[in-house]
This record gives structure tokens, C-alpha cells and sequence, in this order.
């Protein structure tokens, strides 16, 4: 029961994060609202802790020691999932179309010369017959195959496509991936 909390980073404070953002369509409003919502479970930890002490209560030590460490975690474990969320947020004034260019698909075995010419400043995605991507084309690798011999295949030039480097269109700007 205590995990169903609504406080980070208990189970309960990720329920809220997540009905936070789904009504307001940002992932960091809903952390922060989580964050402050472990802060209240700790603070009322604590003070059902000096409850117990005003009280008298035989195990109020015991319930002081648990209560202090277990607000502690809650702090600690709050704190660190805002952290977390401040880095990765989206950088203030940079919008997705600054950091992409139009991208060309083109068959692996392409002429390395052909797919330079075809480049024309797109990124350019070289795709094998099986359709699996082979990578992206490597401009300066493909210019100095292409001085050599301009018939030898695009996919020679390629790049891996790293799956952290991919940014989607339907991808919305409050993204949960770093930049980095």
C-alpha cells in the first residue's frame, strides 16, 4: 500500500507523473508534480513519526528510525528522478526541424558518384535489396571512394544507423531521450 503513494519514486508517484503529463501533454510538468508529491509523503512521514514520540509510544524510537529512513529514500529517490528529468528535457529554442535534414533512401549498391550527385545536401539512406538499411552515407568517405573508383557500391561509404541517432517526425518535442 505504501508503494501506491502519489510520490516519487514510489510505483503510486509514477501513476501521478503519468496522469499529470497525459492531461497536460508535458512529461516534466508531471515529474515536478510527482517530486512534490514525494516531498508531502515524506514530510507526513516524519511527522507521523513525532506523532508517536508525543505520544509516548513504547516503539516511537523504532518508528523514528524507520520513518527518518524511509523519508530519506523518498527525498533521495524524488530528487533524483527531477535531476534525471532536467536532463533530459528539450534544450530551450531548438525545435526538431533545426536538428534534421530531408533524407534521400537509396539501393545499397548504388554508385558511390551517383549517390554523392543525388545527395545534394539530404542525408541519404542506403537500403540493401532485403530492404534492411545498410547506414547513412558518409560524404567525405564516399568523395574519396568516388575519386578512386566512382562505380563501387554507396554501401561501402556507409555509416551505421545508430538507433539513438533516429528522431522521428511523429516523435513530440517533450521528448524523453537525451540530446546528447
Amino acid at each position: 500500500m505504501f508503494n501506491l503513494l502519489p510520490g516519487l519514486p514510489l510505483d503510486g508517484g509514477r501513476m501521478l507523473r503519468a496522469a499529470v503529463w497525459g492531461l497536460t501533454g508535458k512529461r516534466g510538468t508531471g515529474t515536478r508534480t510527482a517530486v512534490v508529491g514525494g516531498g508531502i509523503v515524506a514530510g507526513l512521514l516524519v511527522l507521523w513519526a513525532l506523532l508517536r514520540i508525543v505520544q509516548g509510544s513504547n516503539d516511537r524510537w523504532l518508528w523514528l528510525g524507520v520513518c527518518a529512513v524511509t523519508a530519506w529514500f523518498v527525498v533521495a529517490g524524488a530528487r533524483s528522478e527531477l535531476v534525471s528529468e532536467m536532463q533530459r528535457s528539450w534544450p530551450e529554442g531548438v525545435s526538431l526541424n533545426d536538428l534534421v535534414r530531408p533524407v534521400l533512401q537509396l539501393p545499397a549498391e548504388s554508385p558511390v558518384a551517383d549517390a554523392l550527385a543525388a545527395a545534394a545536401g539530404r542525408g541519404v539512406v542506403l537500403v540493401r535489396a532485403d530492404g534492411v538499411a545498410a547506414g547513412l552515407l558518409d560524404e567525405d568517405a564516399a568523395r574519396r571512394i568516388a575519386e578512386r573508383s566512382p562505380l563501387t557500391p554507396a554501401e561501402s561509404a556507409a555509416e551505421p544507423i545508430r538507433p539513438e541517432t533516429v528522431l522521428l517526425d511523429s516523435e513530440p518535442p517533450d521528448r524523453s531521450r537525451s540530446l546528447v
